[in-house]
């Protein structure tokens, strides 16, 4: 991800690697320019094209054009600007004819709802290497992005959406951009969490056009939180493996157990848990997701676990829990076979049910 820029330009960025994701690393700050660049005539228009620079706010637009200009800009963009205050179309009513908006390396502040009727009808909205955290400096890992509903609601004429290496940790279903037809993100990563499975849906569909995005999880735990390397745990896994792989292990999923991906082995196998604490079960369930390495049966009224040993979805378990139930018999040659075959380590909790003795037949 290229160095992020506000109305301080970084220069002198170093690069760290964050578990095989780049991010680069602020060293030094000096203060930038407040300027529009000449007009440029777009292409088979006579509309024009304008870049803009340490910005504040998007007023600053107005102030740095001259009268003449206004109705003529088709297409604007924002970079090396530290935009602090509430984002609005509303500040571009001047600029009736604008059709294309493009934020690069810049901080955005929130985005507020449209309180006029004749704001530009912007059909195109790029977002290219920019973050919404207040405390940017403090530190690398909150230079993150969140597409907020608040930024649907306030370009609701957007046609095209393009997301251009961005670490978004949170995206929406774009629901309120009811004239999206096309959306594409590229580099950058996103959230392999369920609730971005929609990108899926819409990928399927042929709306969502996707390029070297990568996955990552933000570690839930406090520790995980203060610790860059425990920040992106996906190491160079595709976003839309990613997706599929949770797609695949909710659909898999036995009722009523909850199924979660937690990580990755050698980068190509996802590591679910299966938790179906008391479901009031009496046998194993037939199917689970494969590549299930734990599974949580406690508190059940399950017998017979000899599924454990013969049903290949249960081959890649490490870890089952079968506290408070009531197996009262183990085939010991099924699980002599099963820790022979068996190249992990498994771990079987049996405590609280009615196992004496392990047969051997």
């Amino acid at each position: 991800m290229s160095c992020c820029v506000c109305l301080w330009v970084i220069l002198a960025a170093g690069v760290v690697t964050v578990s095989g994701i780049n991010v680069k690393e602020v060293s030094t700050i000096n203060e930038a320019q407040t300027t529009c660049h000449p007009p440029r005539i777009l292409e088979d228009s006579n509309l024009l094209h304008v870049e803009c620079e340490g910005l504040k706010t998007l007023q600053n637009v107005r102030m740095l054009l001259k009268k003449r200009i206004w109705v003529r800009l088709g297409s604007l963009t924002i970079a090396n600007s530290n935009l602090t205050t509430d984002l609005s179309v509303d500040d571009l009513v001047y600029y009736p004819a604008l059709h294309t908006l493009t934020l690069r390396r810049s901080r955005l502040h929130d985005w507020k709802e449209s309180q006029m009727s004749s704001v530009p009808r912007v059909r195109k909205l790029v977002i290219d290497q920019c973050w919404d955290n207040d405390t940017f400096l403090a530190k690398v890992k909150e230079l993150t992005l969140t597409i907020s509903p608040k930024l649907q609601d306030a370009f609701p004429d957007v046609e095209e959406l393009y997301l251009l290496d961005l670490f978004m940790p949170f995206i929406p279903e774009l629901s309120s951009m009811k004239n999206l037809k096309k959306i594409v993100i590229d580099k950058g990563a996103a959230k392999c969490d369920p609730e971005n499975l929609w990108m899926l849906e819409w990928y399927n569909a042929g709306k969502l056009e996707i390029n070297s995005t990568l996955c990552f999880v933000v570690d839930k735990t406090e520790d995980g939180l203060e610790s860059m390397h425990m920040m992106f745990s996906f190491v160079d896994l595709k976003l839309m493996k990613g997706l599929r792989d949770i797609r695949t292990a909710i659909d898999d999923c036995p009722v009523p157990c909850h199924c979660e991906i937690y990580g990755y082995q050698r980068m190509v196998e996802p590591i679910t848990t299966v938790d179906c604490t008391s479901a009031n079960w009496t046998q194993l369930p037939d199917l689970i997701p494969s590549h299930t390495r734990r599974l949580i049966l406690t508190n059940n009224r399950i017998t017979n676990i000899s599924k454990v040993f013969t049903n290949p979805y249960y081959q890649s378990l490490s870890l089952i829990r079968l506290k408070n139930n009531l197996v009262d018999h183990i085939d010991g040659e099924l699980l002599s076979n099963y820790l022979h075959n068996h190249s992990k380590d498994f771990s079987i909790n049996l405590i609280n049910n009615k196992l004496e003795t392990v047969s051997n037949s």
